[in-house]
């Protein structure tokens, strides 16, 4: 089981970064299909143990590869599997967009 405590050490640790290196970031909801990133963090606690749980977790590269035809879910390769998430839940997940060849 994964304790918040820990969770949050480690947002905080990669929100320092922002200082340091500059990141663009922008959230999950925000990528078109195709398109990849790097998680970040979360905007939110109570979803982020749950999405870290899935595998979901900061440092781990994401792609968008389908969405729904009215727009929600969202299905992303993440950890080697695809996961179907809403896309509410995908704008709690801070990336770095990355260049993908889609």
């Amino acid at each position: 089981m994964i304790n918040i405590t820990t969770i949050n050490r480690k947002l905080s640790t990669f929100a320092t970064m922002d200082v340091v290196m500059d990141i663009s970031l922008c959230t999950l909801a925000q990528l078109a299909v195709g398109e990849e990133g790097i998680i970040h963090s979360f905007t939110d606690n109570q979803t982020s143990l749950k999405l870290l749980e899935m595998g979901c977790t900061p440092g781990e590269k994401i792609k968008i590869k389908y969405v729904a035809p009215l727009g929600d879910p969202i299905a992303i390769s993440v950890s080697g599997y695809l996961l179907s998430i809403r896309k509410e839940e995908a704008s709690t997940i801070l990336v770095q967009k990355t260049m993908s060849n889609r």
